[in-house]
């Protein structure tokens, strides 16, 4: 486990106890300039809405950068603001978007990339780890082929 005490887009500060204190969680990495992400923004912002699990962003900018990022893609869920990518670097994450399931501080599964085929096996995964039942979740216009930036 990364140990972090980072600000957030919601007003608290977020800590790694704070964050896999809690059950399962979302990790989800945003980097703000990369398109591929923009173009994900659509399918994971579906999920975190439907399946009940702590979905939590982290973006590589400060509150100034996630405003505007927030302003374009209207996300559901809060984020962790890492300008200076301590958590990007801490959980080795390379590429966007990165989605991580973490069950409490153990890592269980981390998909890098997403596609048509992907979006509804990590779909199935969340809702299981949050003992929910799947959601009809569709994904038209998703990609073929795995996709990441």
């Amino acid at each position: 486990m990364i140990e972090f005490v980072l600000p957030g887009s919601d007003g608290q500060t977020w800590s790694s106890a704070a964050l896999h204190g809690n059950g399962p969680v979302a990790l989800h990495f945003i980097k703000k300039t990369c398109p591929v992400n923009a173009g994900a923004m659509t399918y994971f912002k579906r999920m975190a809405l439907a399946i009940p699990i702590r979905y939590v962003g982290v973006i590589d900018g400060d509150a100034t950068a996630y405003s505007a990022y927030q302003a374009m893609h209207q996300m559901p869920f809060p984020c962790i603001l890492d300008p200076d990518r301590e958590l990007i670097a801490g959980y080795d994450v390379l590429r966007s978007p990165t989605l991580i399931l973490f069950d409490g501080a153990t890592e269980r599964e981390r998909w890098e990339s997403f596609s048509a085929e992907s979006l509804p096996d990590m779909a199935r995964l969340l809702a299981a780890a949050c003992s929910a039942e799947m959601p009809h979740l569709e994904f038209p216009g998703a990609p073929d082929r795995e996709k990441f930036g």
